[in-house]
Parts: C-alpha cells; structure tokens; sequence
C-alpha cells in the first residue's frame, strides 16, 4: 500500500500516462498520511537523472499543496543530507542498471537511523 514501484518507458505505455499514475499515486499516499512535504532521494548524480521528471514531480506535487524537494546523492553531497534531516517523508528515485545495490542499502540505513518515512520508489529503465 506504501509502495510506488512503477517504471517508466516501458514500450505499451505512453510515458506520459505513465508519469501521470505515479502523481496520483504518491498524491494518494500523501494525502493519506497527510504528508505535506517530502524529499526526494537518489544514489544517481544530478547529471544521469532525468531531471525533467524531478521537476515534473515537484511542479504537480506542488499543485495538490506538497512541498517536494529533491536531492542529490546523500552519501557524496552534505546539502542534500542536511535537507534530509529537515524532511521526514523520503520518495526514492533510483535507476536500474544504473544504481548501485550497496549504495542504495547505505542510503536506506541512513533513512532509518533519521527515522525518516520512506514512501516508496520509483524505479526508471
């Protein structure tokens, strides 16, 4: 119930259906948990995200009145970490093929030793 797990691009969906899905899906989640502001998390660097989806997100998270921001690799930059430790709601953005497994286990100790509510991810081909 608390997990977002769809993946984009795949062939038989548009992508903007796609995209649209996940919206309303992590709306719902925060609504019922009346998250009002979260922060996005990834073990990528900035330079191999898709950041026009972080600001696609943001934007239309922004109009249902939730306050998202995104950061970049927690484990390698201390802004995003700080901006962790001001949020407690944790949407995870990773990469197949791309993310590391140990890196993405590192940054979810990190999420449990803040006792940060992780609300689920998002995983991209």
């Amino acid at each position: 119930e608390n997990c977002i797990y769809n993946i984009f691009f795949r062939k038989k969906y548009p992508v903007k259906e796609q995209q649209a899905i996940i919206i309303m899906q992590l709306f719902l989640i925060c609504k019922k948990r009346n998250v009002k502001k979260l922060f996005i998390a990834t073990t990528l660097q900035s330079k191999t995200m898709d950041m026009d989806l972080i600001s696609l997100l943001i934007n239309e998270l922004q109009s249902y009145g939730i306050t998202a921001v995104f950061g970049e690799n927690i484990l390698q930059n201390s802004r995003s970490f700080q901006n962790l430790t001001q949020n407690d709601n944790i949407l995870v953005i990773e990469q197949i093929n791309v993310s590391k497994h140990s890196a993405l286990k590192q940054e979810l100790l990190i999420f449990r030793e803040q006792e940060a509510n992780v609300l689920g991810a998002i995983l991209l081909l």
